[in-house]
């Protein structure tokens, strides 16, 4: 009597088309979550950044005893008498139409791969250009020279700098925070 060992090749076929069907799963699962850290890690790097900015800001105006806004242009200065607060021991933050925010000409406010968001020029919120709705990036509130008894809003949104933009990988941050200027 002879006995045959091994597999059939239909046995050897499902064998196969099993273990196919559950690889394509697993990778599905590990590229899905390799995704999702890789928009983490860019949201958390963008939220981080606009936090920063805001609390230059926000700290310049606490400190500050005269706050002038207009659309492109925050001046802070410690001369409360002057009607655009440009007298006296002023920090100036100025944005271009590029919607990059510099502080009295010291130096960029933004990092290696964030930007404040400038949607003057008809920009999306959204990077890649498919958001429904868009603001200046760095808008405070408001307009003109700011009483002293009245709060100061200031708004930040930032994000991913377009050249750096992923379809697959984007991040828009919008923060803001009521200050109150310093008493005379």
């Amino acid at each position: 009597m002879k006995k045959n060992r091994g597999f059939t090749l239909i046995e050897i076929m499902i064998t196969m088309a099993i273990l196919g069907v559950i690889m394509v799963g697993g990778s599905d699962f590990l590229i899905q979550t390799v995704r999702n850290a890789n928009q983490a890690t860019i949201e958390n790097d963008v939220r981080e950044n606009a936090s920063l900015i805001l609390q230059d800001v926000a700290a310049q105006i606490r400190q500050a005893k005269c706050v002038y806004s207009t659309a492109t242009l925050l001046q802070i200065s410690d001369d409360a008498v002057d009607a655009t607060c440009s007298n006296g021991n002023t920090v100036t933050y100025s944005q271009d139409g590029n919607g990059v925010v510099t502080k009295s000409g010291v130096g960029v406010l933004n990092s290696a791969n964030t930007a404040i968001l400038d949607c003057s020029a008809g920009g999306t919120a959204a990077c890649g250009g498919t958001g429904s709705s868009c603001q200046p990036g760095l808008v405070i509130s408001p307009a003109g020279k700011v009483p002293d008894d009245v709060p100061v809003t200031v708004s930040v949104w930032a994000q991913q700098l377009p050249g750096l933009v992923r379809s697959d990988f984007c991040a828009s941050v919008k923060l803001s925070d009521s200050i109150t200027l310093r008493t005379k």
